[in-house]
């Protein structure tokens, strides 16, 4: 059966992967993104289903040039939510019956879809924006960092999006049960983890005996990239390094300026096609994040045959099987991380047969949940099912 999707995002997240995955399956009516349509191409998308709203991209990119106040940038962000939101609002085509719109980007385009007689899904990464807040506020106090918070205004907005949509979707159970601790109706959550390119993110050949630690992704306190130095330089494993990959934040850059250890090393961002070199190098993945809805980094670690270490504040219950393809932690346990990390280095025994795990999962169809395609299959099933007014499958 076909469904006619229209989906809506400033940026490009996930939603170019849900867009490719709906017109495989020829459920894709329109893309409305900030990017320019060459760029949705490169997903395979054509060029009259997309929907560009490339003045937002610009305006954003330049701002992301220029030093400003973290309090300015804050509101500035704000605004821009409401203007792309306000803009994109005005492109949902008639017909659509199914429209999907990212979290703090949709509260007009969710009163616009639902006056064209669309059922409506919004799609949140992380966990409901009030736990959010209330990690990070912890987290950085522990950390002796000042937290300026969510926008109180982009709360409020986000949360009377949660209220309007007819179904929310979420990429872990971490992030489901903080919209039911919130008191958001179970049946209103579909819960389907995010996809990773097979094609790409394949094992490689280690070329050294150092046990190195991969941290990918931003190099912030969010992703607990202080939590994870701080466990690697208390345990001072022998022959080790540290290789952070991605940007730091202006705290981590503080952190990291007092910080001299010449086996830390931050690589900086790469493209996804470069990151199965550094993968290959590594000895363990670790992601130490304080919240995080799904991090697709622990897919793609896994899929190059990485053990991984992560915390349960994350989708890594979903998808890492605790002491067989690697170990969970509980966030802010630099004692259970150090633990982990000092016990794959001892034992290689134990670190090859989960990455032995890791690697052998990847290639059982059905049984490791890595690709984009399943995640693709999983998210029109919900969409069915919405339409047919039942309640969503949660995903496990």
């Amino acid at each position: 059966m076909s469904i006619s999707v229209s989906i809506s995002v400033g940026g490009r997240f996930h939603a170019f992967d849900l867009a490719r995955e709906m017109q495989k399956r020829g459920h894709l009516k329109r893309l409305i993104t900030s990017y320019p349509r060459f760029k949705a191409r490169e997903w395979g998308l054509p060029n009259d289903k997309v929907e560009s709203i490339l003045s937002h991209e610009l305006i954003c990119r330049g701002m992301g040039l220029i030093a400003i106040p973290a309090s300015i940038r804050r509101e500035l962000q704000f605004r821009m939510h409401n203007r792309f939101d306000r803009l994109a609002a005005k492109r949902i085509p008639p017909g659509t019956e199914v429209f999907t719109g990212w979290s703090g980007m949709s509260l007009n385009c969710l009163l616009r879809a639902k006056s064209l007689g669309a059922k409506t899904v919004l799609e949140r990464g992380s966990a409901h924006i009030r736990t959010q807040n209330r990690l990070l506020a912890e987290g950085y106090r522990r950390a002796g960092y000042p937290w300026a918070g969510i926008h109180e205004g982009g709360m409020a907005r986000e949360v009377e999006e949660y209220r309007l949509a007819d179904l929310i979707a979420v990429p872990s159970q971490f992030a489901r049960q903080t919209f039911l601790d919130e008191g958001v109706p179970a049946d209103k959550i579909v819960v389907n983890p995010y996809g990773c390119d097979l094609s790409v993110f394949r094992p490689g050949r280690k070329e050294d005996k150092v046990f190195r630690v991969i941290h990918c992704g931003q190099i912030s306190l969010q992703k607990g990239a202080h939590l994870l130095v701080q466990a690697f330089l208390e345990l001072d494993l022998p022959n080790s390094e540290l290789w952070m990959i991605g940007a730091p934040t202006a705290e981590m850059k503080d952190f990291l300026g007092k910080v001299h250890d010449s086996r830390i090393f931050i690589k900086g961002p790469f493209p996804q096609v470069s990151l199965p070199a550094y993968y290959a190098q590594g000895s363990v993945f670790c992601l130490a994040t304080l919240q995080d809805g799904f991090a697709m980094v622990i897919l793609q670690a896994l899929s190059c045959g990485l053990p991984v270490i992560a915390t349960r504040n994350s989708g890594a219950p979903d998808v890492v099987e605790d002491g067989k393809s690697g170990f969970l932690v509980d966030a802010g346990n630099v004692e259970a991380l150090k633990a982990k990390l000092q016990l794959l280095c001892e034992n290689e025994r134990v670190r090859l047969e989960m990455a032995r795990y890791a690697r052998d999962l990847r290639e059982t169809t059905g049984k490791f949940r890595l690709s984009w395609d399943r995640y693709g299959e999983a998210m029109a099933d919900a969409y069915l099912t919405l339409l047919q007014g039942r309640c969503a499958t949660v995903q496990s």
